[in-house]
């Protein structure tokens, strides 16, 4: 033991770091406080670059809306344009009076997205926001009563009998109340659910749907026979119109249509599904729009090189005595669609472009044309979405200049910076500890 120790200590000393000369001291010292100060203020700038990052990432998604008058009262005015919305708007029940609803892609944090998520346009302040509709059915429409206070949507749900078409099947309707949250749902009882054709609004208070009624004969061909029904607010019982080839109501529609030959009799119906009468038009229509207490009428003309679709001529005239002479308005324009008459000299078109939907206002008398808006946009993905205005804006319309949106920031690269940030912190925490335990 006595022989062993001399050896032991004589090898601790050759381990032993050798000493240094002063002037090597004083570069290695100056190096080591260098390190801790760059250390040192790496971390801080860290926690303030993430400090900053939270703080204005907050500030840019509280920012408030541009002030606007109250969305429940008063006339809507149409926005001149719309803008793409960002996909980390926030989504309520309750947005209060829209002038348009939207598609767009939505995203959750911290994963997950919806390719065709459903938002609205405040009337008044034109805020922008996702819409919260429990229940809805996926890949159907949604549709804006004329005065923007309800939405209407197609809900799922496991019919009565055994669903052989799938899981889960349209069961029926719900209206979404935008000023309170509110949600009323109409469940049809059917034995494999709903093939829905068509939903849309009768009047400010009506809703219209139009479906395939499937029976255990129809499952397997995927039809069945066509019932159109209309679901009021406060009433729990639809009422089944008479007709199955009814549009919705108040309503205009051609009868007899067969392949691409667009017939020249006008149909109207009043709320109830009961015939108010037929005009007999001096030329077919591919849609028309019809006030029945003046006899005005105003509609497209087909192009037969098209199948008699649009774009095509608009007509006008008035109906007497269940006749109507319909004459091209003045210009030669053409037109896809009209979307009914804006006061007893204008009407709102439709006029298509590659680039999106844009409604125009045209004097009967002269074919001047006033440009209301564009109808849509294109995402950065080149994915082009519709927007459907309330169809109560567009009598005596009025517009404004548009408010852009604020754009949140995507929180998904603001965790993405601070997480780096912050194990670029923790590796200086290392370090400095580190050079203390190899100092002591």
């Amino acid at each position: 033991m006595t022989t062993q120790l001399p050896e032991r200590l004589r090898a601790l000393a050759d381990d032993a770091p050798t000493a240094l000369s002063a002037g090597n001291l004083w570069r290695v010292g100056t190096r080591r406080h260098r390190r801790r100060v760059v250390t040192s203020l790496t971390l801080a700038g860290c926690l303030v670059v993430a400090a900053a990052l939270l703080g204005i990432g907050d500030w840019q998604s509280r920012r408030p809306e541009p002030a606007g008058p109250p969305p429940n009262v008063g006339p809507m005015a149409i926005p001149q344009r719309f803008f793409y919305p960002s996909p980390w708007l926030p989504s309520t029940s309750s947005p209060g009076r829209l002038i348009a609803l939207f598609g767009a892609t939505r995203d959750y944090f911290p994963f997950g997205s919806d390719l065709d998520a459903r938002g609205g346009v405040s009337a008044g302040s034109q805020t922008y926001s996702f819409l919260d509709l429990p229940g809805m059915a996926p890949d159907y429409d949604v549709e804006l009563s004329p005065d923007g206070r309800h939405v209407a949507y197609f809900v799922d749900g496991q019919p009565r009998g055994d669903a052989r078409l799938g899981d889960r099947s349209i069961v029926g309707v719900a209206i979404l109340d935008v000023t309170t949250g509110e949600v009323e749902r109409h469940v049809v009882a059917t034995e494999h659910g709903l093939f829905p054709t068509m939903l849309s609004w009768a009047d400010d208070r009506t809703v219209a749907l139009a479906s395939d009624h499937l029976t255990s004969a129809a499952v397997e061909s995927y039809s069945g026979r066509t019932v159109v029904r209309l679901f009021a607010l406060g009433q729990s019982a639809p009422v089944v119109l008479p007709h199955s080839n009814v549009l919705p109501v108040p309503v205009v529609t051609t009868t007899g249509y067969s392949g691409s030959v667009h017939p020249r009799v006008l149909r109207s119906y009043d709320v109830t599904g009961r015939v108010k009468g037929d005009v007999q038009m001096s030329t077919s229509l591919v849609n028309a729009a019809y006030d029945a207490a003046s006899g005005r009428l105003a509609g497209i003309r087909g192009d037969p090189t098209q199948g008699g679709s649009g774009p095509g001529p608009l007509m006008v005239g008035r109906a007497a005595d269940g006749r109507a002479g319909l004459s091209a308005v003045p210009g030669g324009h053409r037109y896809y669609a009209v979307l009914g008459w804006s006061d007893a000299h204008h009407v709102v078109t439709d006029k298509g472009r590659p680039t999106g939907r844009v409604l125009l206002n045209v004097d009967v008398r002269t074919g001047a044309e006033q440009r209301l808006t564009g109808t849509g946009y294109q995402t950065p993905g080149s994915h082009w979405y519709a927007v459907t205005l309330a169809s109560g804006a567009l009598h005596h319309p009025t517009t404004v200049a548009a408010i852009e949106p604020p754009r949140p920031w995507n929180p998904r690269w603001g965790a993405a910076v601070v997480a780096a940030l912050l194990l670029l912190g923790s590796g200086c925490v290392l370090l400095v500890l580190r050079g203390r335990r190899a100092r002591g």
